[in-house]
């Protein structure tokens, strides 16, 4: 008898430490512990456009995170990948994901949660592996003058036009998909097409630039800039900033 108490009390521990705790608006306490319990080794690689006073951030974004169950834990499926995504009020329309795919397979639907329940995060089960798993996907968000995590000055003086990241404290989201809570430290690559008369400056110095020309008559030439990978960092401490410096 008492063996059998035993195993009915190890299995219902091992469900519930392996059950996903409900998925809210933000992130719960409950959400973040028990992401950082089994993601690690988290990378970010995203390649931005930036284009003059354009409504929208244009970019792409490569997420590594190894995946893995803590202690004993054996349900036989890893556990999904929730990431945050948060869109602005009002501008709703101006965040956009497209072309997603999970370890090389295409993913149609990554919201799996109920309809209406919550539009803040993306949850992939399906081709999610125990050990690294790489999603890819393309992206835009909103670039405003108030009230979003990439923020447009023009200067009143001359006209000119800057861009700049404001990610604190939890805002990353509203700028690309990502694990948005301090604990979950990533190494970021950026890679940013500018235009040419633009500076853009980031966490790291730059490892590479690279010169784009337009076979566009209506379009100028664009400047890139390569930087060199971050150390582990907060989302929050990731940023950049674009505009025609001195």
């Amino acid at each position: 008898m008492l063996i059998k108490l035993s195993l009915v009390f190890l299995f219902t521990s091992m469900t519930a430490c392996a059950q996903m705790p409900p998925v809210e608006p933000g992130v719960s306490h409950e959400l973040a512990k028990w992401r950082a319990a089994r993601y690690s080794d988290v990378r970010y690689k995203l390649n931005l456009t930036l284009e003059k006073m354009s409504p929208v951030l244009k970019g792409n974004i490569e997420i590594r995170v190894k995946v893995s169950e803590p202690g004993a834990v054996a349900t036989g499926l890893p556990p999904p990948i929730v990431l945050d995504w948060r869109k602005i009020k009002g501008s709703e329309s101006l965040s956009t994901i497209s072309n997603i795919s999970v370890n090389g397979a295409e993913v149609k639907n990554p919201v799996a949660t109920a309809p209406g329940s919550d539009t803040e995060h993306l949850i992939f089960r399906d081709g999610v592996v125990s050990g690294e798993n790489i999603i890819k996907l393309d992206f835009t968000s909103p670039i405003l003058t108030s009230g979003s995590a990439i923020t447009r000055y023009v200067d009143k003086e001359d006209g000119a036009e800057y861009i700049y990241s404001l990610f604190v404290p939890s805002d990353a989201s509203m700028a690309f998909p990502v694990f948005d809570q301090p604990d979950l430290k990533a190494r970021f690559r950026l890679k940013v097409m500018a235009p040419d008369d633009w500076k853009v400056v980031s966490n790291e110095t730059v490892k590479y630039y690279i010169t784009s020309t337009s076979n566009s008559q209506n379009s100028k030439d664009s400047y890139g800039y390569e930087f060199s990978e971050t150390k582990p960092i907060s989302t929050y401490v990731f940023a950049f900033a674009a505009g025609p410096f001195e």
